[in-house]
């Protein structure tokens, strides 16, 4: 799949879907492999959840067709939050207020994130996970 062009060195981040979508455009499929086994885990604090979620908007508001093509993922965002609290309620209710807050943090992340276009640099590189990227 050379002839796509590799990862795009423009993007923030997600250069993986961005790739994967150009691929199914192009007609190639992506597979789920169900036997692959793959260890991806963060422990953020909320101040980092809103940097992710900052770069993240700033993706989708630079990659707008993506939205388009495949559909948004604000549903499966909420549908997750949804279940989170319901698995916390139950199993560990006094996690709640820093679920809470990684919640907002995420939310506002992303929304501060989709209107990066109207903040100055110097802002996006304080706020933004990867500082490098605003260079």
């Amino acid at each position: 799949m050379l002839e796509l062009g590799g990862f795009r060195r423009d993007l923030i981040l997600e250069e993986d879907a961005e790739y994967a979508a150009r691929a199914i455009k192009a007609g190639y499929a992506n597979m789920y492999c169900a036997t692959s086994l793959v260890r991806h885990s963060h422990d953020y604090a909320a101040s980092e959840q809103l940097a992710r979620y900052f770069d993240i908007g700033v993706f989708d508001a630079r990659n707008q067709w993506l939205h388009r093509e495949f559909g948004s993922h604000s549903a499966e965002g909420w549908r997750f939050v949804k279940s989170e609290f319901r698995y916390l309620a139950q199993h560990a209710p006094w996690q709640i207020p820093k679920a809470w807050l990684q919640t907002i943090a995420k939310f506002l992340g992303y929304k501060i994130g989709r209107l990066d276009r109207l903040l100055p640099v110097g802002l996006k590189r304080r706020i933004s996970m990867s500082p490098w990227y605003w260079r």
